[in-house]
C-alpha cells in the first residue's frame, strides 16, 4: 500500500518521465539553462577550480590563481599571454 501511495495522482507513464530528466552524470541540454543564485562559491574542473568572491571569478590551477576577472570585465593574468586572433 505504501508504494502505491508514491503513485496516486500520476496522469502519464511514470517510465517516460523519468527517461525524459537529464542524467547526473554529463547531461546535454539544449536552449537555455539556468541555475537559481546558489551559495556554491567553486567549481572544480580536473586541476582547475573557478572561484567566485565579491563578484570576482578567480581561475587556479594547482591551488595557484593564474587569472581574474571582475565584473566590470577587467582581467587579471599571471604569467604569459598569447592571442592567435584579435583583441577587441
Amino acid at each position: 500500500t505504501s508504494e502505491l501511495n508514491f503513485v496516486d495522482g500520476v496522469t502519464s507513464a511514470i517510465q517516460t518521465q523519468i527517461d525524459a530528466k537529464a542524467p547526473i552524470a554529463d547531461p546535454t541540454f539544449t536552449g537555455t539553462a539556468t541555475m537559481p543564485n546558489a551559495a556554491i562559491t567553486t567549481v572544480d574542473f580536473g586541476d582547475w577550480t573557478i572561484t567566485e568572491a565579491s563578484g570576482v571569478l578567480k581561475f587556479a590551477t594547482g591551488g595557484v590563481n593564474k587569472m581574474s576577472l571582475d565584473a566590470s570585465g577587467n582581467l587579471t593574468v599571471v604569467g604569459n599571454v598569447n592571442t592567435s586572433g584579435t583583441i577587441a
